[in-house]
């Protein structure tokens, strides 16, 4: 391709610069001067058409040339037969024009490549140097930036410097911008003493008292941070409020559970159905718990903890007639109960006489009734018991002993015998008194013997004709014998004596 060109440039060379059309076609070695020398003759346009019709710039460069020769220039583009000789210009021509070609192409590429390098240390300057610049909008300087000082009395939004401000500053109120040296401060509100600010002046402030905080109605005095801490400490705090006096909330409605106060109303109203805890006065049929057997503790004690308790406790009597040791059974602790009954013994009726006056009753002894507590398993406790001869009868219990004194014998032969007495018991009751006898008619009966809490005394005697008859002796324990009878004639018999004593121990274990 490259050396079809060439041959076409040499040949355009030729004709562009022959002078003539002749010259031209003697340097191309193609003479042509009519038809009948075997060429055919052309107009010169149309050989260049022709010859370099696929080449715009040749045929342009060649038409530009000889364009105004017309049709009377002529070439001869017939057939050339043999060799044209060249001298081996052509030869050299093509390589000259490869080595240029090549030289052309390695200096383009050379020339793409340094471009290519340029063009990237560029960017690379331009990067970095952009990285030392501030954004127009909304910079943020550092170090200590420096900008043009704006004239005296400037307004606008340029930038202004220190010494700008010094200038205004320094400029003072004198119809220029500045800060003015000379002020009026009015006291109006709640500031008192105004004044020029060339001089000092003292501005009050009247501050509010806690009282003022309190009633809120005082807008004419400013807060302080004391009269402030005065109001807040008559306040309680939200957290952990240690509340005095008599605090008060609203009441909550009845059944709330919640964290809101409970009010006393609140607590009333709900315990309204519920007994107190001191001294609950309890109605209807209140039920407890059932404590354990033997249980021994201030523990409400139900209905079926005591039958029970009844039922499993062993009950236990000694009676004594005549003195002895009374010895607490095993199992005896230090609550079971002991009940000690002694009663003295009863007095002697009077015998009747032979006038008609008959004897009277003995007197009864006298009983005391104690419970004991304390007494200890297998330990001895005398138990005395009144006789004819000693009538008081007694029982020595943990720490009281109790006594009956005997009844009194009838005294003389009509009067009736007084009764004994108890002492230190629960219970003390005194004997009956022995009735008196008769001292009137034929036959005269002797009086009763006093009655005991055991029972009643023996019965006076009777006297029927000539017979007379001895009081009985005291039927129960404890009680008087009767008084004899008597007639005018005849006495009645010996009385008879008075009951002996009884002690009576009863025990719950």
């Amino acid at each position: 391709m490259i050396l079809q060109r060439l041959r076409r440039l040499v040949g355009a060379a030729v004709l562009v610069f022959a002078p003539s059309v002749s010259l031209a076609q003697s340097a191309l070695q193609q003479p042509c001067t009519s038809a009948a020398n075997g060429c055919t003759v052309v107009p010169l346009p149309t050989a260049i058409n022709a010859l370099y019709g696929n080449d715009l710039f040749l045929q342009n460069l060649i038409t530009s040339r000889f364009g105004t020769l017309g049709t009377a220039a002529l070439l001869n583009v017939g057939t050339v037969t043999g060799t044209v000789a060249d001298g081996g210009a052509l030869a050299a021509e093509v390589v000259r024009a490869q080595a240029a070609e090549q030289a052309e192409a390695t200096r383009a590429q050379g020339a793409e490549q340094t471009n290519a390098t340029a063009i990237a240390n560029e960017v690379s300057r331009a990067q970095s140097a952009e990285a030392l610049k501030a954004p127009i909008a909304s910079p943020t300087f550092t170090g200590v930036p420096a900008a043009p000082t704006a004239a005296a009395g400037t307004a606008t939004t340029q930038i202004a410097t220190t010494a700008f401000v010094a200038t205004a500053v320094a400029a003072g109120s004198g119809g220029s911008p500045g800060v003015p040296t000379s002020r009026q401060i009015l006291g109006s509100g709640l500031a008192t003493g105004g004044g020029d600010l060339t001089a000092d002046r003292t501005i009050t402030v009247p501050k509010a008292a806690q009282s003022d905080v309190a009633a809120g109605t005082d807008d004419a005095k400013a807060l302080t941070s004391y009269s402030i801490a005065a109001a807040l400490g008559a306040k309680a705090p939200l957290a952990s409020p240690a509340l005095a006096g008599t605090p008060t909330a609203p009441t909550a409605a009845a059944g709330t559970n919640t964290t809101q106060i409970a009010t006393t109303g609140f607590v009333t109203g709900a315990l309204g159905s519920y007994a107190p805890l001191a001294s609950p006065a309890l109605t209807g049929s209140p039920t407890a718990p059932t404590q354990a057997a033997a249980d021994n503790s201030t523990k409400l004690a139900t209905t079926a903890y005591a039958d029970r308790a009844v039922a499993a406790r062993a009950v236990g009597q000694q009676i004594f007639t005549a003195s002895g040791t009374f010895t607490a059974p095993a199992g005896t602790i230090s609550t079971s109960v002991f009940e000690v009954t002694v009663v003295g013994a009863g007095g002697n009726g009077a015998v009747g006489s032979a006038n008609n006056v008959s004897g009277g009753g003995g007197g009864a002894g006298g009983t005391s009734i104690k419970r004991y507590t304390g007494l200890a398993a297998g330990t001895g406790y005398a138990a005395t018991v009144g006789t004819n001869g000693n009538r008081t009868s007694s029982f020595a219990g943990p720490g009281t002993t109790i006594s009956a004194s005997g009844g009194s014998d009838a005294g003389g032969t009509v009067f009736g015998g007084a009764g004994g007495t108890g002492t230190n018991g629960d219970i003390n009751l005194a004997g009956g008194y022995g009735t008196s006898g008769t001292a009137a008619g034929n036959y005269a009966p002797g009086g009763s013997g006093g009655a005991s809490s055991q029972g009643g005394g023996g019965r006076g005697g009777v006297a029927f004709g000539s017979n007379t008859e001895a009081g009985y002796a005291g039927q129960a324990y404890g009680s008087g014998s009767g008084g004899g009878s008597a007639t005018a004639s005849v006495a009645s018999g010996i009385a008879n004596q008075g009951a002996p004593g009884i002690v009576i121990v009863r025990w719950w274990l």
